[in-house]
């Protein structure tokens, strides 16, 4: 339970990075 927990949260903080990083490239341009 816990480690599929943590995946999943590790999971979801990686995709809301990369969402931010797309954005702010977006931004940049």
């Amino acid at each position: 339970m816990n480690i599929s927990v943590s995946n999943a949260l590790f999971g979801w903080t990686c995709y809301g990075n990369v969402a931010l990083f797309r954005r702010q490239k977006l931004a940049l341009i």
